[in-house]
This record gives structure tokens, sequence and C-alpha cells, in this order.
């Protein structure tokens, strides 16, 4: 056997929840409000394609930011949940 493959989210864990919790963190620190259920109907697609759609259209260009702080804010809470 040369690898074994894991399905891990969606199947033996579920980060959904954890992944919204990011988004709010960090549209907050833009001053930013969505709703939580306009964030679950966006799970599933690529961050930046989130933060394309979470954007008034005169941040548009702040897409790239905001992605990266939700990335930032939800990678550091998964660091600090498993260590």
């Amino acid at each position: 056997m040369k690898a074994v493959l894991f399905d891990l989210d969606g199947t033996l864990a579920d980060s959904t929840e954890a992944h919204i919790a990011a988004w709010l963190k960090s549209l907050e620190y833009l001053g930013i409000s969505r709703s939580r259920e306009l964030l679950t109907r966006l799970m599933g697609l690529s961050s930046i394609d989130i933060a394309r759609k979470l954007l008034p259209p005169h941040m548009a260009e702040r897409a790239e930011e905001l992605a990266g702080i939700k990335d930032s804010i939800f990678m550091k809470e998964m660091v600090r949940l498993f260590t």
C-alpha cells in the first residue's frame, strides 16, 4: 500500500460552523455585516468566491484581503483547538 486517503471534512468532522464563525469575524473586522444564513448558503465555494459575494460593490477590490483574513482566522482557531 502506497497511500491511505481520508475524506475528513463532512465525513469524520464538519468544519462548516468554524468556517462561518471565521467569516463573521473577518467581516466584522472590515465593518461589514452579513447573515449566518447567507454564509451557510455559500459554503462549498472557495474563499475568494465567497469573499466576492460578501463584499459590497464599492469594496470588491478587497476580496483577496477578506479571503486571507478569513483563512487566517480559521487556521488560528483550528490550531488552537487541536494543540
